[in-house]
């Protein structure tokens, strides 16, 4: 009898880039503070999964920044 094979194949990609733009009005403070305390939790689940990863911040002032809207 004829015999039937099948296959298949997953193709993984690990390279995730992530972008957070924080809301940096006082009204915010709340969220922010729980978005720090937790932010550490996050990057070692991303180092235990074993991506490669980017990340970027950057939040909703204009220019009154401690870098004075340089790249830091």
């Amino acid at each position: 009898p004829p015999q039937e094979a099948s296959f298949s194949s997953t193709l993984h990609n690990n390279k995730v880039d992530i972008i957070w733009v924080v809301d940096d009005s006082s009204s915010m403070f709340q969220h922010q503070q729980k978005l720090s305390n937790e932010i550490s939790e996050m990057v070692a689940k991303l180092n235990q999964l074993k991506l490669d990863y980017r990340m970027v911040v950057t939040t909703t002032s204009v220019g009154n920044g401690l870098a004075g809207g340089t790249y830091i």
